[in-house]
């Protein structure tokens, strides 16, 4: 399977959740991310603000900001580089090119502690398949920090393609698992099946 093709398998995964079973997951993704030791010692973060079809972030945005730290969105600029802003409860946001939440101003970050990544498809090993701009791949380079990929369990596969210039995540969060970089995984059987 190529990128191509594991990519449309993932969109085609994600068309069948409904939006209940998404809210379901996604609140069950950042109870987890944020019990964990990473996020917890974190003091910059850099948050994707989501799009339907991948878990909210919106209510992670909300505690991160309620517990001070300092919370960052992803900007995508015109010569294709990435930034992390700055934001504030009083943050005003417009779409990008991508319909994307994203500040109309703000200060760069210089330097991130943590990235909470989407992740389109994903695999034990943790690698990550993003939607093929290599925004983040990119981003990784100038902002070197922990990364955990999201995503819902329905987007996991045995193997997915990499080429060298992938990035790996440090960690992966499901609403079922959780994967660790030194190859554990977590089964969160308390969850039980989404309904």
């Amino acid at each position: 399977m190529n990128k191509s093709e594991c990519r449309a398998k993932a969109w085609e995964q994600i068309r069948k959740l409904s939006q209940s079973q998404k809210e379901w997951a996604s609140q069950a993704i950042i109870d987890e991310l944020i019990s964990s030791k990473v996020f917890k010692s974190a003091k910059t973060i850099c948050i994707y603000m989501n799009m339907d079809c991948e878990p909210s972030t919106y209510d992670l945005i909300g505690l991160c900001l309620a517990l001070e730290k300092t919370v960052c969105v992803p900007k995508i600029y015109t010569d294709g580089s990435m930034k992390p802003i700055i934001i504030s409860p009083y943050t005003d946001f417009g779409k990008d090119l991508y319909g994307i939440l994203t500040p109309a101003k703000g200060k760069v970050a210089p330097f991130i502690d943590l990235s909470i990544t989407p992740l389109l498809a994903f695999d034990n090993e943790l690698n990550r398949l993003g939607k093929g701009k290599a925004f983040y791949d990119n981003f990784f380079v100038d902002y070197p920090c922990k990364k955990i990929g999201i995503a819902f369990d329905c987007q996991g596969f045995d193997k997915i393609p990499i080429e060298d210039h992938d990035v790996k995540m440090d960690m992966i969060i499901t609403e079922k698992r959780v994967i660790f970089n030194d190859g554990v995984v977590i089964e969160n059987d308390m969850l039980g099946e989404i309904e």
